[in-house]
Order: C-alpha cells, then structure tokens, then sequence
C-alpha cells in the first residue's frame, strides 16, 4: 500500500516499504524497523538527514521519472511538510506489518505516542527560561562587538 505527502510546492509523493527499503534503512542509516516496537522509529524520525536520505531514497524513482533532483526534491521540504511526511513514513511502516491485529496495535501504539508528545512539548516550553536566554544573546553579541572593536556609541 501506498501513503501520500505533498512538499511545499505542492508536488505530491507516494511511500511505501517493502523488504529491500526496510533493509536499505537498516544498512544505511543503521536504524533496524523491521521491529515496529523499536524506540528506533522516533529517533529516526527526529533525526532530519536521516529522515529527509530516507524519504528521498523511497521517492527517488518517482523524482527520477518526474525529472527532478535530489536538490529540488530537498528544496520542497520544510515545516509542517515534514510531519506530513513523518505522518506518511508512519503509516507506510504500519503498511508493511503483515498481520491486521498487529497494523492496528501499532497504529494505537502510534497514537499514543503522539499524545504523549502533545502533552509534554507545552510543558517543556513552560520551563524555557526566555529572558535568561535573551539576555545570554544580548551579553554574547556585546561581548563578540566588544572583542572586534566595534561598540555602540554612549
């Protein structure tokens, strides 16, 4: 089965997994997928150069057909585009489990795990100190004026 994205430009790209990509993934980018539990997927799919190599591998015949490079293909990703394409590979992955009871579990498993992240993004934000990391922006700017010789007249 397939899963579908759209890039920034509006170009829609199909995924899929079979044997020979999961085994492309795993020698390359030494992510093992092959076990859907695996903490691997969320390292991966946080992990952009190997997440953008990996799609553009998986798109790469489409690309070719289409006659556009690796660099115009990478140019169209950026932003929501990308979980997009994260929500894609995802549900490819759970495609290419071959038991429907376990498509299902992992999907639940899938769902769960992005509430989880729903829930402790916001409160990781709360605890960012932003006028502490303001100020060591301001303090390292002045020090970096300073040390060329270059100050703001009084």
């Amino acid at each position: 089965m397939e899963t579908t994205f759209k890039d920034t430009k509006g170009r829609e790209w199909k995924l899929s997994l079979d044997a020979l990509s999961m085994e492309h993934i795993r020698d390359l980018y030494h992510v093992d997928l092959f076990d859907p539990w695996t903490e691997d997927l969320w390292t991966f799919l946080d992990d952009m150069p190997a997440f953008v190599g990996v799609i553009g591998y998986l798109i790469e015949p489409q690309a070719t057909s289409l006659k556009i490079d690796g660099d115009d293909f990478k140019s169209g990703l950026s932003g929501d585009v990308i979980s997009e394409a994260q929500e894609a590979f995802v549900r490819a992955r759970a495609d290419f489990i071959p038991k429907k009871a376990m498509r299902t579990a992992f999907l639940e498993y899938v769902k769960k795990h992005m509430e989880l992240e729903e829930v402790v993004i916001p409160q990781l934000v709360e605890k960012i100190d932003i006028d502490g990391l303001a100020q060591k922006c301001i303090d390292s700017a002045t020090a970096s004026l300073e040390s060329s010789g270059l100050t703001r007249p009084d």
